[in-house]
């Protein structure tokens, strides 16, 4: 949970310096690394893969599948320019960036939730 921690911090660091490039990603990587967590204090492993992570992360917290698959296309328009290969280039703009965080936060957040007292794995 440190890890998705010191993702957000980052993220928000950038956004508030008043730029846009790299928090929906950073946001992103930080559900991620939360969802590894919760994976592992659970079922003991990390099932590897973006899918199967969201899913499991998904089926515990009984998250908005949209929500995780909007967090998944900003990061990848962050990161890449498009939402998938063949789809138009465009940029993250700053309404975009700023709710990437917030969804991002309100993810890790619930993550924390539902491991709070659960030991480290």
């Amino acid at each position: 949970m440190e890890r998705a921690g010191e993702l957000l911090a980052a993220a928000r660091d950038i956004l508030e310096g008043g730029r846009v490039a790299g928090v929906a990603g950073l946001s992103y990587q930080a559900v991620e690394a939360a969802a590894v967590h919760l994976i592992k204090v659970v079922n003991g492993h990390d099932p590897g893969g973006h899918a199967k992570r969201a899913y499991r992360a998904t089926q515990l917290l009984h998250l908005c599948k949209d929500e995780m698959d909007r967090l998944w296309k900003m990061r990848n328009i962050d990161f890449y320019g498009n939402v998938s290969v063949g789809e138009p280039e465009r940029r993250i703009v700053p309404d975009e960036a700023k709710g990437s965080l917030e969804a991002a936060e309100r993810l890790v957040s619930r993550v924390r939730e539902f491991l709070r007292g659960a030991p480290d794995p």
